[in-house]
């Protein structure tokens, strides 16, 4: 609502910005122009309403820039013949960081407590990112944590004999699930 005042001043000077809540993408032509679109945005923002403009997050980039362009976690990329959504770096990584705190081997939950906190959490990334061209990441997503779950479980089997026993119950033979 406070910030609808300054819809209106870009909307007047007949500017493209796109807006959630605090978040500000302002789009022009030209490197120059936007450098300018940044400097009288601020000066709108401090000056008429009062706003601390974050100086660190505000900076002039190409939309397609991958590495620098960042807006509510979502990054563009162009394909040969197209402009595609995607996940950012630094949203992956931090869902990759949360995902290896969930399935961590020292913390004494049942698998099937993991493998659900693991499914909730999963759901609702893929719920916010479902725009995004994510395949890729998933599937490595898919064999990284296959793998992690398969430790977890090999970790809470901890004796010689009592993972020898899981096995045989899996129906693996006794000579190789001794091996």
């Amino acid at each position: 609502m406070y910030l609808n005042e300054f819809d209106q001043e870009m909307k007047s000077r007949e500017v493209n910005v796109i807006r959630y809540a605090d978040n500000i993408v302002v789009l022009a032509r030209s490197k120059r122009a936007a450098t300018r679109l940044l400097e009288s945005c601020g000066r709108y923002l401090e000056n008429k309403l009062r706003l601390q403009m974050n100086a660190q997050k505000s900076k002039v980039v190409s939309v397609v820039a991958r590495k620098h362009f960042k807006f509510l976690g979502f990054a563009l990329g162009k394909n040969r013949n197209s402009v595609d959504i995607r996940a950012h770096g630094q949203s992956l990584a931090k869902a990759k960081k949360k995902l290896k705190e969930l399935t961590s081997r020292s913390q004494g939950r049942n698998i099937r407590q993991v493998m659900e906190k693991v499914k909730v959490y999963i759901w609702g990334w893929i719920g916010y990112y479902y725009v995004a061209d994510m395949k890729r990441i998933l599937q490595n997503w898919s064999e990284w944590l296959r793998r992690r779950l398969r430790m977890y479980i090999w970790k809470g089997w901890k004796k010689p004999r009592s993972k020898v026993q899981n096995l045989r119950k899996l129906g693996i033979p006794e000579g190789q699930a001794y091996q």
